[in-house]
Order: structure tokens, then sequence, then C-alpha cells
């Protein structure tokens, strides 16, 4: 099993698909998240999202050609005030202006984004390489209803982005609640340790109070005055 990148040709107009690959079995869905293609499997999505599992079938769509390519083919769509975006079957949908793109800062991350979520759901290796980054795959997971592929996928993640166990060590209070989020209990006891603060410093005091996530400060309360005990 692999994926194959695309290698940019400078006379293309459009991107290279990355296509993931697997032995003997060709890929039946295509999906344009922006400026990128990605060819997969729909067995995969379907066993991996529940979002997918629900509507790739479902009836208000309309079946591909007899001879297209690809069993599925969808889009990513923008809301309303470009606030955000998600993806939606093509039949029936106007492909919207790539010259929009352009003025949206954070397509790029989102595109990258929902490249780790697709290699967390086929059980392949991937890195985060910031905060931002991590927010966004797992905003993504979370839409997709694919949580736990991607919280499997953060045990191999820790190895190999050294910017990711940055950020658990700069903000254990956040990256703790979205521990919770994803139900990851190394990625817990990381944080918790860590939002305990140096007992040396007894820096646990007073730093539990900055974070207001109800039964979460609790937690980390109750685990700082075992400790000083």
């Amino acid at each position: 099993m692999s994926e194959t990148p695309g290698a940019r040709d400078a006379s293309q107009l459009e991107p290279t698909p990355i296509v993931f690959a697997i032995s003997q079995w060709e890929p039946d869905v295509s999906l344009t998240v922006f400026d990128q293609v990605f060819h997969v499997h729909s067995a995969v999505l379907k066993l991996k999202s529940v979002f997918f599992r629900k509507f790739l079938d479902s009836p208000d769509k309309v079946p591909a050609a007899t001879r297209a390519r690809f069993k599925y083919e969808w889009v990513s769509k923008l809301d309303e005030y470009a606030t955000g975006w998600h993806l939606v079957c093509s039949s029936g949908v106007e492909r919207e202006d790539k010259m929009e793109y352009q003025y949206i800062e954070w397509i790029d991350t989102e595109m990258k984004a929902f490249h780790v979520l697709l290699r967390a759901m086929y059980g392949w290796s991937f890195a985060v390489d910031s905060l931002p980054a991590f927010h966004a795959a797992l905003q993504l997971a979370d839409y997709y209803c694919a949580l736990p592929a991607f919280s499997a996928g953060l045990r191999g993640a820790f190895d190999s982005s050294p910017l990711l166990v940055e950020a658990i060590f700069m903000n254990p209070f956040y990256m703790l609640k979205k521990a919770v989020q994803l139900r990851n209990a190394a990625m817990y006891r990381e944080c918790l340790i860590l939002a305990m603060g140096p007992w040396s410093r007894q820096q646990s005091k007073h730093t539990h109070t900055e974070y207001k996530h109800g039964s979460l400060e609790k937690l980390v309360a109750s685990a700082c005055d075992k400790i000083g005990r």
C-alpha cells in the first residue's frame, strides 16, 4: 500500500492528484479539496468515517455515469461567507471560481489537514507541523466523524512531529481538552502531567486556576492537591 504524490508539471494548470494506492484495488472516489485532488477508496472512507458511510450512497445523490472513472466525485464548497468549507457531491453543483481561493489565507492549511486526515483513515503515518495544523485536522476529523482514526494515528505522529510535542508542552491545558475529545489516553496523561506544572516551583497552585473548563479544571486541581500532600 502506498500513496502516490503528484509531481507537478510546469505545463499543467491542475495539480496532479494524490493517489492512495492499494495493490489490486483501484480508487473509486475523487475528492477535490480546493486546489488538490485525492483519489481514494470508498470502502476506507465508509469504514473510518461515519459521515461518508451515511452520505456517500444517500438517496439524494445522483449515480455516476456507467462509464465514469470514479463512482463518487465530491468537491469542496465554501461556506456562505467563506469562513469555512465542506465537501459536497459534485453532481448538480456549480464549480467555484478558483481565483477566489487566492484571497483566503487558511486554504493551504485546510488542504494539508485533509491530507493528514485521509492518511489517518488509511492507517498510514503522518506528521503535524504546528498547533494550527493539529487544530485544523482535528476539526475535520470531528466534522467527518472520524475522530477514532485521527486519534489512533497520533500515536505515531508524536514521534515524527517535534512541533506537535512542543505544542503539548507549551499549551497543556488546551491540549488536555483535545485529548479528552479524542479519547487519547497517552496524550491525556502527558497533558495532565504538564498541566500540573513543575512540582519544585509549585506552579500548579496558580496555573490550574487559569484554565476554566469545568470538570477538567477540577481534575487538574485535584491531581495537584494530591501530589502536594
